[in-house]
């Protein structure tokens, strides 16, 4: 049973993830300070991010080969006033460092809708998304956090592991309620690498970050953008 809290953090968490997803507007992700010898890798994609079949796209000097998305499968139903649904869905894509270095992804992702008849003609609903991804070079998770500020999720990279963080800075200085991207730092709280989600995607990609072999980071964010189109699907059903 969810308490009202709960129901709260869900409904506002799903509302966030809608927003991330693309809310209309194209000003950017504030760029985030100390992330060491941080460069910004505009992320070259097909526009229409959806579409079908497999897609080759670059960061910078990295490779993001065979981006394929999986067919999406629903199931759900409604007993006395309170209905239940869940969608899974997923994507799989390997990176490619300018060294040769490669790093291969699976990830899953679920939205699960839940709505309930309150009388009076009032209904009340709520939905999250969540997504794990695996592979030989690391794991990324993303679960709707508990509290407000709390991290979103983690990765686990041959750097160590590390958590994720939504920033809500822009680039016009204004601060937006919904996220802009996503802050990864390290167990110490030392900064590696930033995704900014709006658009077609920029990473920044600290020093560390870099030189990592296998490039789980790069792969993370990547995960990020297309986790994000996910959700965007989801919003659009209701």
């Amino acid at each position: 049973m969810l308490f009202k809290g709960e129901i709260m953090k869900k409904i506002l968490w799903a509302a966030t993830l809608t927003c991330l997803a693309g809310c209309g507007s194209a000003v950017t992700m504030k760029a985030p300070e100390g992330i060491s010898g941080a460069q910004a890798y505009p992320v070259e994609r097909p526009k229409g991010s959806s579409s079908i079949g497999k897609q080759q796209w670059k960061v910078g000097d990295y490779e993001i080969k065979d981006v394929n998305r999986k067919g999406q499968k629903s199931k759900g139903g409604s007993v006395g006033g309170y209905s239940s649904s869940k969608t899974k869905g997923g994507f799989t894509f390997t990176v490619v460092a300018p060294d040769g270095g490669k790093a291969e992804f699976e990830c899953e992702t679920k939205s699960t809708e839940k709505g309930s008849a309150l009388g009076g003609g009032m209904s009340l609903g709520w939905n999250w998304q969540s997504m794990k991804c695996t592979g030989d070079a690391g794991t990324v998770t993303v679960d709707p956090p508990e509290n407000e500020g709390d991290p979103i999720g983690s990765i686990d990279a041959s750097i160590g592991k590390l958590k994720m963080t939504a920033l809500y800075e822009l680039s016009n200085g204004k601060t937006q309620k919904k996220p802009a991207g996503y802050l990864f730092a390290d167990a110490d709280g030392k900064n590696v690498a930033a995704m900014d989600v709006n658009g077609q995607g920029v990473l920044h990609l600290g020093s560390e970050a870099q030189k990592e072999n296998p490039p789980t980071v790069v792969g993370a964010g990547i995960a990020m953008l297309l986790f994000t189109e996910f959700v965007s699907q989801q919003s659009g059903k209701m």
